[in-house]
């Protein structure tokens, strides 16, 4: 595992991982991490797609739908509440009537509020300072930036506390 152009951080603490996607810092916490419990919280957190439980999945080699990633980022945004994402929010008539809404209720707490602040913290820090610069808005944001190796694919999941975003390039 290597980071982008061959990049060296030394060590590092897991906020500053996630500001400069620094891949060896998640590799080695992978390793010390039990892949199965990891893929346990993706489910939780709304990723349905097949995940296999082996270091290089913190990587991304597991494919994992944008309406999935949505649904993941939007809980910690939620203070670890999930509220299933939905394609389509409301649909108007010509007259503005309301003739679809999604339903979105309380949601379910799938994690700790406080891991999902600790996720938050990290994440707004990637739009401040790192590489998500980017999207940085007028109001309290955060998400993250992903490519896949010769960049392939490239993402971005970002949120603020009402609306949460996901793009995929590939």
């Amino acid at each position: 595992v290597g980071n982008f152009g061959g990049e060296s951080f030394g060590q590092i603490d897991l906020t500053t991982a996630t500001v400069h996607s620094v891949n060896t810092a998640y590799a080695q916490l992978m390793v010390q991490a039990d892949p199965n419990k990891v893929v346990a919280t993706a489910k939780r957190l709304g990723v349905r797609s097949t995940l296999a439980p082996n270091p290089s999945l913190v990587l991304g080699t597991s494919e994992v739908s944008v309406v999935d990633m949505a649904t993941a980022y939007s809980t910690f945004g939620r203070d670890g509440r999930r509220i299933d994402a939905h394609i389509i929010g409301e649909v108007q008539d010509a007259d503005w009537h309301t003739i679809y809404k999604a339903e979105t209720g309380p949601g379910e707490q799938v994690i700790k509020p406080g891991t999902a602040r600790a996720v938050n913290h990290a994440l707004q820090e990637v739009i401040r300072h790192g590489t998500g610069t980017a999207a940085r808005l007028d109001r309290p944001a955060a998400g993250k930036t992903g490519t896949t190796q010769d960049y392939g694919d490239a993402w971005f999941a970002g949120y603020t506390p009402d609306t949460t975003a996901v793009v995929w390039m590939g």
